[in-house]
């Protein structure tokens, strides 16, 4: 929750005011000859907002120069700046504004275009401002173990609020939920590996519609009945890749893919370094199939490959 404050006066005299970049202009009339930071760019300079809080209102001089080709600074790093300093001017309180800037400077230096496009967006800045404060704070407040994690590994591994081509759950606030949800079960955990065994027992049987997380069946008080109109998450086959956010997964089920990312945050939220991978092991089951002895159709289904029908199973 992002409180915003109510500004009197502005101080234009740092530098002199300039006019917003139109979009057309940043791009050159050619946006898909841009690289995705380079599009981030302009649709920061082509939003005035953005613009004035990396130029006329900066306090220590331009941060994002949108009227050069050949910027002060990184894009990334200069719009990290940018979105820090409008953070400051919307009452947001960055409980480590250098942090802060280097997970933004992070977040937008490998933000694919399809997000990069939103950054006009208060909702969606206010989503990657959400990000940056829960895995901060999961980082400095967190557990013993959260605090030793290498600087690098927290920005590939914890940071992110998103794992593949997946929904961005913008209103969903997954981090927040499973946070909330998570964080009181892992406290005290040794380490690392302990914490993901908690959380891998308690999130199939967390609940997560509605406007607030809940546990369901085991993971509830002992003895305790469950929450009225419990709807723990569930497998669905074939939803991929139709339902794979957490916000999807939990509505409606999900299969390997779905599973696995919403699995894969709940873990970040609570500060431990994870992502999805996936691997192919279908050259080497043939390879199996072939050259070992038959394999069962039960076999088959245990790998998670099923590339025969029945009847062309091997006798």
């Amino acid at each position: 929750m992002f409180v915003a404050a109510t500004f009197l006066t502005f101080t234009t005299s740092l530098v002199s005011a300039q006019a917003p970049l139109p979009l057309r202009d940043c791009f050159g009339h050619n946006e898909h000859a841009t690289t995705d930071i380079q599009f981030a760019r302009c649709v920061v300079c082509a939003t005035p907002r953005l613009e004035a809080m990396g130029s006329q209102w900066a306090p220590h001089g331009i941060i994002l120069d949108c009227a050069s080709n050949t910027p002060l600074s990184p894009a990334s790093t200069a719009i990290a700046k940018t979105l820090v300093e409008y953070g400051n001017r919307m009452g947001v309180f960055w409980e480590n504004a250098s942090l802060a800037t280097v997970c933004l400077d992070h977040l937008v230096a490998h933000m694919p275009r399809r997000d990069a496009m939103k950054l006009s967006s208060d909702t969606f800045i206010d989503f990657l401002f959400e990000h940056v404060r829960y895995a901060i704070a999961s980082r400095i407040h967190g557990h013993a173990w959260a605090t030793d994690i290498p600087l690098p590994i927290f920005l590939d591994y914890v940071l992110p609020y998103a794992f593949l081509d997946e929904k961005r759950d913008i209103e969903f606030k997954w981090r927040p939920r499973f946070n909330r949800l998570l964080m009181p079960l892992v406290v005290g955990t040794a380490n690392v590996t302990a914490a993901m065994h908690i959380v891998a027992k308690a999130v199939p049987s967390a609940q997560l519609t509605g406007g607030d997380s809940v546990m369901c069946s085991s993971a509830t008080t002992p003895g305790a009945p469950p929450p009225a109109q419990c709807a723990p998450i569930h497998w669905r086959s074939e939803t991929s890749p139709m339902n794979m956010s957490p916000e999807q997964v939990a509505a409606f089920g999900g299969s390997c893919t779905g599973t696995a990312i919403t699995m894969a945050a709940a873990a970040r939220s609570v500060g431990i370094p994870i992502r999805s991978a996936f691997c192919s092991c279908l050259a080497s089951f043939i390879h199996e199939l072939l050259t070992s002895a038959p394999l069962s159709l039960p076999h088959l289904k245990c790998l998670g490959i099923l590339i025969f029908n029945e009847e062309f199973l091997p006798n």
